[in-house]
């Protein structure tokens, strides 16, 4: 795991704090939904040029590969360069994969395998955040990671996840139990202690916000986390450092969804359907406009959905929105999808510019992180413990008190 002085953190978060800056027009929500002054400024005719002739196979590609992106791009934006170099993290050694005990799902268990790789667990007493089931406990209940002094609990709000996990803790005899806790309350402070480390897979937002707050005000011994859905759990996104407080940046929740816009672990019959979704989308914006009529609301619908034909998706949108069921003619149906394919090509070719800084801004809330455990007195390492095809939100951050850090690490 890759640990480094305080200052080559707080370091690389201003430099990427600098570019987010200085390119907000190409990924802040609220210029990126049409890139109308982007495109009007000189500095990026080369850029939006270079995306408008990209191929749909080569759009299909980079959606899901930073790296791949900014290469492609590099010629004609030369921002591109730093950007690879701010995202890189070090990766730890990948691991073999690993059958998952009885029920359980295999890619979850490689997940749980990756984030404890290199682990020798030397606190007593180890709590899982947000446990669900608790799989980290699971694999803490088993080599080589077992122990008779380990004391091993979860916590989660899921009442029927927690009754879940205790029946299969009961079922294979494994020595850890879980609670039903809501995490933002105080309650969850009692497995907060200087006695305790602390796994957090996949924590969202808030949960693992909730989490560094108070697991340095009460002196935790030790905390594993990996974040995840910067923008969930949170009203209104607020930085954790006194660094990131005192930048005149201040992204959105809103905003905080491009750090999470990543396909590389969706199927493609997955990724089809939701292209289709955004097509039909745009389809029944275009026949609302022919017809002069509101449409605010828009019913969320299963990738199941796309299989129904965009008669059914029209329909559900009227209804969601109290308008009457309007056939559409076969004419008029081309028109709208046509429009709608063109519509579409010309979004999905300027996501690309907005989606070159999706790693930057995951690593500005992690660095957050970091640098505000560092701020209150923890060492921390931070890693990629997986590939992304495994899960994008691969981001590994450790950070202890005193000398006693899990060993390995």
């Amino acid at each position: 795991m890759s640990h480094t002085t305080p200052t080559h953190w707080q370091k690389t978060l201003q430099q990427i704090d600098t570019m987010l800056q200085e390119h907000v027009l190409l990924w802040q929500a609220e210029h990126a939904r049409d890139h109308r002054e982007a495109q009007s400024q000189s500095r990026y005719a080369s850029l939006f040029e270079a995306l408008r002739r990209l191929s749909d196979d080569d759009v299909w590609q980079l959606q899901g590969d930073d790296l791949a992106l900014l290469n492609t791009l590099r010629p004609h934006f030369s921002s591109a360069r730093d950007i690879a170099r701010l995202i890189h993290v070090p990766g730890a050694e990948a691991l073999s994969a690993v059958e998952p005990p009885p029920g359980l799902p295999g890619k979850k268990w490689q997940q749980v395998q990756a984030f404890l790789n290199g682990l020798l667990p030397r606190q007593q007493r180890a709590v899982e955040w947000c446990s669900g089931k608790g799989l980290i406990g699971e694999a803490l209940c088993l080599p080589p990671f077992l122990s008779p002094e380990l004391s091993i609990e979860g916590l989660d709000i899921d009442e029927h996840l927690v009754s879940a996990g205790n029946q299969r803790a009961q079922k294979y005899q494994q020595p850890r139990r879980l609670h039903q806790c809501d995490i933002f309350s105080r309650a969850s402070e009692q497995w907060l202690s200087p006695a305790h480390t602390v796994f957090a897979l996949h924590a969202c937002g808030g949960l693992h916000q909730h989490l560094l707050e108070r697991g340095c005000e009460q002196g935790v011994a030790q905390i594993l986390l990996s974040p995840c859905c910067y923008h969930r759990f949170v009203d209104h996104y607020v930085p954790l450092s006194a660094q990131l407080k005192a930048s005149p940046l201040a992204p959105s929740t809103n905003d905080l969804r491009l750090a999470v816009r990543q396909t590389a672990t969706a199927r493609q019959g997955e990724r089809e359907a939701r292209r289709q979704l955004q097509l039909w989308h745009l389809a029944t914006k275009q026949f609302a406009a022919r017809r002069g009529v509101a449409m605010s609301n828009y019913r969320s619908l299963p990738h199941s959905a796309a299989k129904r034909g965009f008669d059914y998706f029209l329909a559900q949108q009227l209804d969601a929105n109290r308008l009457p069921n309007k056939l559409v003619g076969d004419g008029e149906r081309k028109e709208l999808l046509d429009d709608a394919e063109r519509l579409l090509c010309d979004q999905e070719r300027r996501e690309l510019a907005a989606m070159m800084f999706r790693r930057l801004l995951e690593l500005r809330c992690v660095l957050d992180s970091v640098v505000y455990l560092e701020e209150h007195g923890y060492t921390v390492a931070l890693d990629r413990f997986c590939s992304p095809q495994l899960s994008p939100r691969n981001l590994r951050i450790h950070a202890w008190r005193g000398a006693s850090a899990i060993g390995g690490i």
